[in-house]
């Protein structure tokens, strides 16, 4: 992790804007706020808009929230990088640079989708994905354009966790390990959210008539699933490895963590 955050900070002097990719379902618990100090214009790019509850998302200067999967995106995008950098292309111009050519640093926790949006940018699948930390490993330099190129980054996990439901909700978006946290911890605290603010659709996906306390309502969801040990008890591992699948992968509802 310290290697590659050295290579993250050394490679800075050589970028002209910092993409920063975060999740669009918790984007303050994605972001890392070091990076307001920098000396470099920093775009926030919040992904996985297909998945996420966009409509309460907090929107600030220089955020753009959409899909990998909307190829429309990639032109809102392209013209939010040119009109960031546009007074320094303005500048380098009237130095003589006829085709002045930029340097984007693609960032981000491990799992954001950032190989994703690299290999959205550039048209071609150049970059390993995968719903799951720490995919890539290596640092590479892919051109989009012209005179637009990409640094990508190895995920590295480098902001420091602020409070433990901080810690649910990274390992609830898979960008820690589940194993960092007790895992019961974590699906109490998602199964209360959502009880909390997307009840229509918690108790629509589940067939439920009212909110039962988390600790009765996965040996419920361990029986209606026909999880069962010995003596015909309720599996409770097994119930709450498929809950967090359910949870993790957005069976129920689009959700933003940060309402």
């Amino acid at each position: 992790m310290a290697k590659a955050n050295r290579k993250i900070m050394e490679s800075l002097k050589q970028v002209d804007l910092v993409l920063e990719v975060v999740d669009c379902r918790a984007i303050k618990a994605t972001a890392n706020p070091d990076f307001s100090k920098l000396n470099k214009p920093v775009l926030k790019v919040a992904l996985k808009a297909d998945i996420g509850d966009i409509k309460n998302v907090k929107w600030q200067p220089n955020l753009v929230v959409g899909s990998t999967k909307n190829k429309s995106f990639r032109s809102v995008l392209l013209n939010e990088i040119k009109k960031i950098l546009a007074p320094l292309e303005a500048k380098k111009k009237a130095k003589g640079i006829a085709n002045p050519t930029f340097y984007l640093m693609v960032v981000g926790l491990p799992n954001v989708g950032k190989s994703s949006l690299i290999n959205f940018l550039a048209n071609k699948n150049l970059a390993p994905t995968g719903n799951r930390p720490a995919v890539t490993k290596t640092q590479t330099i892919i051109k989009i354009s012209d005179n637009l190129y990409l640094q990508d980054n190895p995920g590295v996990f480098f902001k420091k966790i602020q409070d433990v439901k901080e810690g649910y909700v990274l390992a609830l978006l898979n960008t820690i390990k589940k194993e960092v946290l007790p895992l019961n911890e974590i699906l109490e605290y998602c199964y209360n959210y959502m009880a909390n603010h997307y009840w229509k659709q918690l108790s629509a996906y589940y067939h439920l008539e009212y909110a039962l306390p988390y600790n009765a309502f996965i040996k419920w969801y361990a029986s209606k699933r026909n999880f069962v040990v010995s003596n015909n008890q309720p599996d409770i591992t097994r119930a709450q490895d498929a809950l967090f699948d359910d949870f993790v992968n957005g069976k129920i509802c689009k959700i933003n963590y940060e309402n």
